[in-house]
């Protein structure tokens, strides 16, 4: 048996893209559209990851351990975050993809680590 897998068809891309190709240079379009396409996965994936850091995180204060996750903020978004995606962009000059892919990194860091102090979960 096939399963019939869902496609787009160009009639419905052009519908969805038209509000934002109505005054757009079409020359340029395809470039925008190819760097969003890529970033809005890392917006997915972000966002994925960064939900379950918020349940883990709450979790962790609702156990009571509210310095952890204060270091966690303070420390690990500093030293995983702020200072990596600086160096990166001002130094290195790598872009940004680099950036989005330092964030998405640092989220799925953070994930781990508030796993593993959540109190009976076992990795």
């Amino acid at each position: 048996m096939l399963i019939k897998v869902a496609t787009w068809d160009s009639k419905r891309e052009r519908s969805m893209h038209w509000p934002f190709t109505v005054r757009a240079d079409p020359s340029s379009f395809g470039q925008i559209e190819e760097v969003v396409t890529v970033l809005l996965r890392f917006v997915a994936i972000y966002s994925l990851f960064d939900s379950l850091n918020i349940v883990f995180a709450s979790g962790v204060k609702g156990a009571g351990d509210t310095r952890f996750v204060m270091l966690m903020v303070f420390v690990f978004s500093f030293l995983g975050l702020a200072l990596p995606t600086y160096i990166a962009m001002v130094f290195l000059r790598l872009g940004l993809m680099a950036a989005w892919t330092i964030i998405t990194i640092y989220v799925i860091i953070v994930l781990i680590l508030y796993g593993l102090n959540q109190p009976g979960i076992d990795f």
